[in-house]
């Protein structure tokens, strides 16, 4: 789990650089999900270049799956954000939690945890790390970007587990423009492709 000094830092905190039509503003999670869904998410300044295919696959499934298992879609910041709360719990939307509590893509380990640096979070792990001090302090904002990129992160060996979606080539379709388009596109493609039944036994289908 990742270490911080700010142990308030959530992401229902205006947390994210965010640029819309409306100009610049510091964001919530929720806000981003609203402005993603509604196409005004234009970019994320302080998304690093190789974090992208990682945090539009985040939001996307996200928008994808709290939609899913919604009585009714959620449309507004506030919606997507008592939606977050019903299926996932109020304690997910922290960055950082007790070892036994859920946080932000963090579920509870095995055992005894052991904090990581930002860079051993990160997507690209640092490959130096007898020659330079890992950084254990960054953002709320950078430590949100780095959870959401750890499931792209390549095996590095013993300690440097990859993660769920590794060495996988990625394309990113969209209107060449924001952010947004590339999101909807992901959407539109998950709500096409989906399980016939929940769980281990489930084979994809096209939708008709």
């Amino acid at each position: 789990m990742p270490s911080t000094n700010d142990h308030g830092a959530s992401v229902a905190a205006p947390t994210f650089a965010a640029l819309t039509p409306r100009g610049a503003a510091r964001v919530t999670l929720f806000e981003l999900l609203a402005a993603a869904q509604a196409g005004d998410l234009l970019d994320l300044p302080g998304m690093k270049a190789h974090q992208r295919p990682a945090v539009v696959t985040a939001l996307a499934i996200l928008i994808h799956t709290l939609s899913r298992h919604a009585a009714r879609p959620p449309v507004t910041a506030e919606e997507w954000q008592a939606e977050w709360i019903a299926q996932l719990g109020q304690g997910t939307q922290r960055l950082v939690a007790p070892l036994t509590e859920a946080a932000f893509l963090q579920p509870p380990p095995d055992g005894q945890g052991t904090p990581s640096s930002i860079a051993e979070v990160d997507a690209l792990f640092q490959s130096q790390a007898h020659e330079a001090k890992p950084q254990m302090d960054a953002t709320p904002e950078e430590w949100a970007y780095a959870l959401m990129a750890s499931s792209w992160r390549q095996y590095g060996g013993p300690t440097r587990y990859s993660g769920a979606r590794q060495g996988l080539l990625v394309v990113l379709p969209g209107d060449g423009r924001s952010i947004a388009a590339e999101v909807a596109q992901l959407v539109a493609a998950y709500a096409r492709h989906r399980p016939l039944h929940v769980g281990t036994e489930s084979a994809p289908r096209s939708a008709a």
